[in-house]
């Protein structure tokens, strides 16, 4: 069983190591530059510098990356002229060739058009190009997105732009949530979400939260939601268990990776933009249908519509429910120090009158170059919410409508055909609501000694405070004859609060060798801690004295319970890449977790990863001008959870061609 001390333990034993790689180190000086060349990369279109840029001379250790200003140095070049090699996430690579001795070069690049080119984020200390890779990634430029077809949530960004992602709704309220599942589900009794990080840091995303709404037990809100999809630069997707080495236990289910937006050097900008709509039932009448009986009177069979009935009261059944949302943003800063603060507020309301949300969001992002070699970003998000959600399955809507029929008694007549109530009764007896307070806070530093080597570490620490409360009125005479259950008649309040905390520290470096024959080994290692908290405090009470009353303590009975769980895990990784001509890759790796929920029989659990892929349309025999871009890959590993009683999951990739 892994205990706290021991994970504090690794924990600082990571950054202390961390902290010794980076110090300086005397007599670390060169022999002196056989030549020398510096110069600048921007943005193609825009002409802004881009920092992060990795400049290097093929085939050999010589190479850098820019700084906050765009800017590189490169010293000990040998020969007259040189060769460079610049890449950059999201961008594609360029190679020239330069004469040695300038300083001012200036290199633009472009964004990616060439999937194969395109740069990812992986677990590893260093980006990686798509070609590289025997696993599936999917990136969606979430900015770029934004400015086109604006979405209301994560979830509504990554759905549809994402293969082999298939998103699952709880419910069409709004402010619900739904469950993720990329390439089917892989558990029929544990958690079949994905992992999500943003910005390399671990964050909570439990889905099926808030407040029972449907009578089979199911909640809607998804803590994933809690992001501004405003905030975003990026999304990528991990699919299939060879990538879960990296990532290690409950990787199985895929992993999702956001990037939030950073600021760029020079003057600052302000932007801001709102969003208005309407949401509504479309096509309510036919999709809800007709009921029918036989009247008492006539005889004949006669059809009953709850749409058109309320709509020749003047009472429609369903509303335009307003949808708006404000976003400001300001960023900019110098070559020392970069920025960006944002805030967002929301506001929408459902085609029911108990169903609205409100949404505040803050976030401060900060990127410090220490050193030419050490940058240190750090990143704060805020969020506040209230959301009311509507009785569905079961309840509400459910027992109004669609097992309502046309009117034959007095009591029919009362209820106006509705099964059990009019949905008004519904709308005022019963009230179901989620408050939640969301802090989330990282820490990243990066270090670049030289071009065959880099490290990074990450620390971060996310705090969620969820109130799930459901309140049943205690009932006049006007609802009593609705409801004859005498518990629902003198009310009563269930409030569940629930305190989550996630916290990791994730430590990754990578070393590059040229070898012979065109060959360039990657060898990478790090180190995970990851810790979840989660306290549980129930409150109900049952029988409300008089009407108007909504506390707990009110009510004539009560009770309560509490809870405390912790998951803790340490994991270790090694992997080892051959790249071959830029075009043949073979990676291996293994991981090691333990996790305080396998067991004293469980110590250590390995997953270990083979892939190779081979971008087959860059070989020189290649000419095929109807397919400019061809990858094969294939890719095998293992992955698993942390059940009470722990058994490897052993899943397949099959070769795709792509």
């Amino acid at each position: 069983m892994l205990t706290a001390r021991r994970g504090r333990g690794a924990a600082l034993a990571l950054c202390a190591a961390f902290a010794l790689a980076t110090m300086p180190r005397a007599g670390a000086q060169g022999t002196g530059p056989r030549g020398l060349i510096g110069g600048i990369v921007v943005d193609s279109r825009s002409g802004l510098p881009l920092a992060s840029a990795q400049v290097g001379v093929p085939g050999t250790s010589i190479g850098t990356s820019t700084g906050t200003d765009g800017r590189f140095r490169l010293s000990d070049v040998a020969g007259p002229r040189v060769t460079l090699t610049v890449r950059r996430v999201g961008y594609r690579s360029l190679t020239e060739t330069v004469a040695t001795g300038r300083t001012d070069l200036r290199f633009a690049l472009s964004e990616a058009t060439r999937v194969l080119d395109e740069v990812v984020v992986t677990g590893t200390a260093e980006p990686a190009e798509r070609r590289s890779l025997g696993n599936s990634v999917t990136k969606i430029n979430a900015a770029s997105v934004q400015e086109v077809a604006p979405a209301q949530s994560i979830s509504n960004l990554i759905n549809g732009r994402a293969p082999g992602v298939v998103m699952v709704a709880g419910s069409g309220a709004v402010g619900s949530g739904p469950r993720f599942r990329i390439r089917g589900s892989s558990s029929l009794s544990l958690s079949d979400q994905p992992l999500i990080y943003v910005d390399g840091v671990r964050m909570a995303s439990d889905v099926s939260t808030g407040p029972t709404t449907q009578f089979f037990g199911s909640a809607v809100v998804s803590r994933l939601n809690d992001l501004n999809p405003d905030d975003i630069e990026s999304i990528e997707v991990v699919k299939g268990p060879a990538a879960a080495t990296l990532y290690g236990t409950e990787a199985n289910n895929g992993v999702i990776q956001i990037i939030t937006k950073r600021g760029r050097a020079g003057r600052t900008v302000f932007s801001s933009n709102l969003r208005r709509g309407t949401a509504w039932f479309n096509d309510a009448e036919s999709r809800i249908g007709y009921n029918y009986n036989r009247n008492p009177v006539t005889n004949e069979i006669q059809r009953w519509s709850a749409v058109e009935q309320e709509e020749a009261r003047g009472s429609p059944l369903f509303k335009h429910g307003g949808s708006q949302a404000y976003n400001l943003a300001l960023s900019g800063g110098s070559t020392a120090a970069r920025y960006l603060l944002s805030s967002g507020y929301e506001n929408d309301k459902g085609i029911e009158p108990t169903n609205d949300l409100w949404r505040y969001t803050g976030r401060a992002n900060v990127s410090l170059a220490v050193t030419p070699s050490l940058d240190v970003s750090t990143s704060l998000g805020l969020t506040q919410s209230k959301n009311h959600l509507p009785l569905e399955a079961g309840g509400g809507m459910w027992f109004s409508a669609y097992f309502g029929q046309a009117p034959r008694t007095a009591a029919d007549t009362l209820r106006r055909g509705f099964f059990s109530a009019p949905p008004e009764a519904f709308w005022s007896a019963f009230e179901n609501f989620q408050r939640v307070a969301r802090t989330t806070s990282s820490i990243t530093i990066s270090h670049r000694g030289a071009e065959w080597f880099s490290q990074r570490l990450t620390a971060g620490y996310d705090q969620t405070g969820e109130d799930n409360t459901g309140i049943t009125q205690r009932m006049g005479p006007e609802l009593r004859q609705f409801f004859g259950n005498p518990v629902d008649q003198n009310g009563g309040k269930t409030t569940r609060r629930r305190e989550l905390t996630v916290g990791s520290v994730d430590y990754a470096a990578t070393l590059k060798a040229h070898l012979p024959r065109s060959l360039v080994a990657s060898t990478s290692g790090g180190a995970q801690f990851f810790r979840r908290n989660t306290y549980t405090l129930l409150a109900r009470g049952e029988g409300f004295p008089t009407a108007g009353l909504t506390q707990v303590d009110a009510a004539a009975t009560t009770f309560g319970g509490e809870a405390f769980l912790t998951n803790t895990t340490l994991g270790f990784y090694g992997q080892e890449q051959l790249s071959f001509r830029d075009r043949i890759y073979l990676t291996a790796a293994l991981r090691v977790d333990n996790n305080s929920a396998f067991g004293e029989d469980f110590s250590w659990v390995k997953y270990p990863k083979l892939s190779a892929a081979w971008v087959a349309s860059e070989e020189p025999w290649w000419h095929v001008p109807a397919i400019t871009q061809l990858k094969l890959r294939a890719a095998y590993g293992e992955t698993g959870q942390q059940p009470a009683t722990f058994s490897a999951l052993r899943t397949f990739s099959a070769i795709t061609v792509g």
